[in-house]
C-alpha cells in the first residue's frame, strides 16, 4: 500500500530524471524516497533547494549571521523541551 501521492510520484521522477535516462529507473528511485518519507519532494527536496539558492545569493555576513540565528534556535528549542516546554 503506498502512502504517496500521484503528484508527488510525477514530481519525484520528472526530478530523478536527472540521474538517468531511463523513466524507469527514475521512477523506482522516486518510489524508494517516497516509501520512507511520503513527502519527500514537496516538503523536503524542492524547498530545501529553493532556500539553498536564496542562501548562495546572500553575501556571506549575511549567510553567516543566519547560521549563527539558527544554531541559537537549537539551542533555545533544547532547552525548553528539557524543561518539558512547548516550543
Amino acid at each position: 500500500m503506498k502512502a504517496y501521492s500521484k503528484k508527488e510520484l510525477e514530481i519525484g521522477t520528472k526530478i530523478e530524471m536527472e540521474h538517468t535516462k531511463s523513466k524507469l529507473k527514475a521512477r523506482k528511485i522516486a518510489k524508494d524516497h517516497l516509501s520512507e518519507f511520503p513527502h519527500y519532494y514537496t516538503k523536503g527536496l524542492v524547498p530545501m533547494e529553493k532556500k539553498l539558492k536564496r542562501i548562495d545569493k546572500m553575501p556571506m555576513e549575511q549567510h553567516e549571521i543566519i547560521e549563527c540565528l539558527n544554531r541559537r534556535a537549537k539551542r533555545a528549542r533544547k532547552k525548553m523541551m528539557k524543561f518539558g516546554g512547548v516550543f
